[in-house]
């Protein structure tokens, strides 16, 4: 047999066998590199190969990278672990190491512990998050998808692995790097809006609010809000697929409810003003899930026709509209710049809005369930029921004629109390990894601020006795130190209802103290002018207040600024600090 070099057998030309003798075996040089990038590898799709980014990753609006020249062929083999190293915070460069590494698992470098894998923080995601109102915006099975597909976009990987961890007190050693690393890749493609950016960011944003960082948090939805209206999520986009329209409206009511996390009822620190909505409300999950078209109904009436029945989603998107429109009102009245006539206009108004709101719930959203022990508390259904009796709680409202107010204080406290009935089902029935949304502990700290406070003072009607009342707060007390014990945001909360409980014991035991001593009332933001301190009453749970902006304006002149003494001020603004607070109760701004 004729012996043929390896050269001649690979070309195939006519050889004389002699060189397979005289050298050892080898290949042929390779003439011509490998010119696609790492994205389009993974997709299987041609790549042109050009610098810094191709064709394809330019039209698609992602992170373009090359494989670096040298590396080892192991760390290009799916199931290499992205140290800690890979989340270090640092240049565009670096920071997209971790969205061009195959691989979905995350490894603890200090403990060697073996921890989530992407698709199981996608799993924690959707089966504990993506059910509360504010995290429901992401399609589960598109998102699945592409995280098997690994063409997820890498700003949402980490936003949503970050607050995941968070919600779950896990990967306490890299969540906040994800977050950072999250960030930083949305600001450095400011100037490049995108829907998968504003999600992350929403994202990122309840990830800093949560984590004890409001400033941050704060800044962040502004930049959010001006992302949104310069992709124009605000308007109904026809000419895309169903799951396309329903991932933009989910988008955007997720930063609609934002809000209510900073403030309530101030116009200077909204984010999205009703009228500039021009789509309808979100639909329910078997819609969207089966990409199936649902017509619901809008924020505001008169934009289209009413439904007869809407879902949990839609109708707590209308109750934040509605207790933002309550709060406005109670401003108003606080500054007196609403007469008898138009306050008993504006409540006649509102009442009819819960009522149309309350004959839109569906049979199986009606509160009380027909057998409690057997019905599976949701925590859209707990959320959406804690939020219309916080409407009727707000509507409590100092200048009532004097014959409705003992019906409206009644009808407060009665809702009051069955806020704190309905988290205590909750508690009972859910399952324990199971959170709720931070509007849930802003309901449940001013329901039992309420009950407290209208039981000890002998004008509530309360059918509560001054131990009942006690004990339904420190339960209320214990549940949102369980299921909210990852929020830096809810401590304030619950360390004053933890004050209000003790005071309240005291007053139990010697009767001697007025209540309205125990309830401190609004607070005002310090640091800011006295002009903004007379307009902006803030509850202990706004993360405005907690934000602690400084005024440095008088830092711009040479020569420091004269203050004007508190009589001018008063003057000026005709406000007086004795003013009587908006109600008898407690009141929630």
């Amino acid at each position: 047999m004729k012996t043929v070099c390896v050269q001649c057998r690979v070309r195939k030309p006519k050889g004389d066998g002699l060189t397979a003798a005289r050298d050892p075996p080898r290949l042929p040089p390779k003439y011509r590199g490998a010119h696609a990038c790492v994205q389009c590898r993974a997709m299987k799709v041609r790549c042109s190969g050009e610098s810094p980014r191709c064709a394809n990753c330019t039209r698609r609006g992602r992170l373009c990278s090359y494989p670096a020249i040298g590396v080892s062929k192991s760390k290009s083999q799916p199931g290499f672990n992205v140290s800690e190293s890979s989340f270090t915070p640092g240049p565009p460069s670096e920071s997209r190491a971790l969205d061009n590494t195959p691989t979905h698992t995350l490894s603890d470098s200090d403990s060697g512990a073996a921890v989530l894998t992407w698709d199981q923080d996608f799993d924690h995601y959707f089966s504990h998050l993506h059910c509360l109102p504010a995290y429901s915006f992401l399609h589960e099975a598109t998102v699945k998808k592409r995280c098997r597909e690994r063409t997820i976009n890498h700003a949402l990987k980490l936003s949503l692995c970050a607050i995941t961890a968070l919600v779950h007190s896990r990967h306490s050693a890299y969540r906040e790097k994800w977050a950072h690393e999250s960030e930083h890749h949305i600001l450095d493609r400011l100037e490049e809006p995108s829907i998968f950016h504003l999600q992350a960011l929403l994202l990122v944003i309840r990830y800093r609010a949560e984590s004890g960082k409001p400033r941050r948090a704060f800044m962040l939805a502004g930049l959010a809000a001006r992302s949104a209206v310069a992709l124009r999520l605000n308007y109904e986009h026809p000419e895309l697929d169903q799951v396309a329209q329903e991932v933009r409206r989910r988008t955007f009511w997720s930063l609609y409810l934002l809000e209510d996390v900073f403030c309530v009822g101030l116009k200077e620190f909204e984010l999205c003003r009703p009228e500039i909505i021009q789509f309808q409300l979100p639909c329910e999950y078997p819609e969207f899930g089966d990409q199936k078209e649902a017509t619901t109904s809008f924020l505001q009436p008169g934009m289209g026709l009413e439904p007869d029945t809407l879902g949990s989603r839609g109708i707590y998107v209308k109750l934040a509209f509605t207790r933002r429109s309550i709060m406005k009102l109670n401003r108003q009245i606080y500054l007196k710049e609403i007469d008898h006539t138009g306050l008993f206009c504006a409540i006649e108004h509102f009442q009819s809005d819960l009522r149309r709101i309350s004959s839109q719930f569906t049979p199986d959203d009606q509160y009380p369930p027909t057998s409690p022990a057997d019905f599976e508390w949701r925590p859209r259904y707990v959320m959406m029921h804690m939020s219309f009796r916080q409407c009727q709680c707000d509507l409590n409202i100092e200048g009532i004629k004097p014959r409705d107010v003992s019906t409206m204080r009644h009808r407060c406290l009665k809702n009051a109390e069955e806020i704190l009935q309905i988290l205590s089902y909750y508690d009972q029935h859910a399952d324990v990894e199971q959170v709720l949304d931070f509007d849930a502990a802003v309901c449940t700290y001013h329901a039992a601020r309420l009950v407290l406070f209208g039981t000890f003072s002998g004008t509530g009607d309360s059918s509560s006795s001054m131990e009942t009342a006690i004990s339904n707060a420190e339960r209320s007390l214990d549940i949102l130190s369980r299921r909210f014990s990852f929020s830096a945001a809810v401590e304030p909360m619950r360390d004053d209802l933890s004050r209000l409980i003790e005071s309240y014991k005291g007053l139990a035991r010697s009767p001697g103290e007025a209540v309205h001593d125990i309830e401190q009332g609004p607070r005002a933001a310090p640091g800011v002018s006295k002009a903004a301190v007379a307009r902006q009453r803030l509850s202990v749970h706004s993360l405005l207040l907690r934000s602690d902006f400084v005024d440095d304006s008088r830092e711009a002149a040479t020569e420091p600024s004269r203050e004007v003494s508190a009589e001018q001020w008063r003057e000026r603004w005709t406000y007086t600090s004795a003013h009587p607070p908006v109600s008898s109760a407690p009141i929630s701004f």
